[in-house]
């Protein structure tokens, strides 16, 4: 009976929420075997709302919607970086969404194997990108490929948002963490 009392109590001390909410979550994606995780900053409701509707920004602003969903990438990480800082640590079937002052920013996701790319925004524009991994023996990396919002919306429909984020102030000075590696878990 005691072992019963015993288990019973480690077993809800495990399903019990933290007492604080972490300004990380964790995001994987599974292919076969393979899981591959990262942090992203957590979002409210309204925000992953933003992102699925691919609703336009608020004036004064322009945002940048990048879309990691294509059929020859399945795992790892990718780095995506604006005017040189990082944004987040992308993983397959992501989307992600950055908030600009308008003018032309430089887009870069790494490993790369293209230069960075110049993205015009004006105020209340909504443009979008798609990662797309090198499939050749000799393409390693990722390139980013303008992508009309039309053919963009069934891509984002099917993906996770790893986040909403406003860079029209100074950006964090730094990286956020991996939370794990690919693993065959």
């Amino acid at each position: 009976m005691a072992c019963l009392v015993l288990a019973t109590g480690l077993l809800t001390a495990c399903g019990t929420a933290p007492a604080t909410l972490s300004a990380q979550a964790e995001s994987c994606y599974r292919h076969g075997p393979i899981r591959t995780c990262t942090s992203a900053p957590t979002n409210t409701p309204a925000q992953v709302q933003a992102v699925y509707r691919m609703a336009p920004p608020p004036a004064g602003r322009g945002r940048a919607l990048i879309v990691r969903n294509h059929w020859a990438d399945a795992h790892g990480h990718a780095v995506l970086q604006l005017d040189g800082q990082t944004l987040v640590d992308t993983i397959p079937c992501t989307v992600v969404a950055v908030d600009v002052l308008p003018g032309v920013h430089q887009l870069q996701i790494e490993p790369a194997a293209s230069t960075p790319v110049a993205a015009q925004l004006g105020s209340r524009q909504l443009r979008a990108w798609r990662a797309v991994r090198g499939s050749g023996p000799k393409q390693r990396g990722f390139t980013l490929e303008p992508i009309d919002l039309a053919d963009a919306r069934p891509l984002v429909q099917e993906c996770r948002v790893l986040g909403l984020i406003d860079r029209t102030s100074s950006p964090p000075s730094k990286a956020p963490p991996r939370l794990k590696l690919d693993d065959a878990s």
